[in-house]
């Protein structure tokens, strides 16, 4: 009786599959989280437009999302987003400030939606004035928040399909 040994050897693993899923799905997350921040921004005269970047590691995936383009609705975003604290404001080319009071802001703090911005008091000319600041709308945590929980399935879900391309 001949006893013969025969190696078994597995194919070798063709990361290549999984990471392309991995990588249309993160894209589909960069394109869902644009969307919600476009919403945000729809009204306003100088208004940022947002890109994405993807970045794979060994064993990490990265997101980033952020505000580009014109640069006043950049600067406008972060200022709002973030928050600013009470200031004061003086004339600086002109002898007084000019605006109406009873001014209410487009936008609420963790919503994506914009709507009209309303200035319903009277016109005011003083020379300075003390601004209250403006309450910061956390936008970026919000969306952090919110699709978290997305994400983290989009790529389980990613890993899985691009698995079993490699083992077809």
């Amino acid at each position: 009786m001949d006893i013969k040994f025969v190696p078994i050897t597995p194919k070798t693993l063709k990361i290549g599959k999984i990471t392309n899923t991995l990588m249309r799905a993160i894209e589909a997350e960069g394109e869902a989280q644009k969307r919600e921040l476009d919403k945000t921004v729809t009204t306003w005269k100088n208004r940022p437009t947002f890109k994405y970047d993807v970045a794979l590691y060994r064993d990490d995936v990265s997101l980033l999302v952020y505000p580009t383009g014109d640069q006043k609705g950049v600067d406008n975003w972060n200022r709002i987003d973030r928050g600013t604290r009470p200031h004061t404001i003086t004339a600086r080319r002109a002898p007084t400030l000019r605006f109406r009071t009873g001014y209410r802001a487009k936008t609420r703090p963790r919503q994506f939606t914009s709507g009209a911005s309303r200035r319903s008091g009277p016109w005011v000319s003083p020379k300075t004035v003390r601004h209250p600041g403006i309450e910061a709308r956390e936008w970026s945590q919000t969306l952090v928040n919110r699709r978290k929980r997305p994400f983290t399935r989009s790529m389980s879900r990613a890993v899985y399909e691009g698995t079993r391309k490699v083992f077809r």
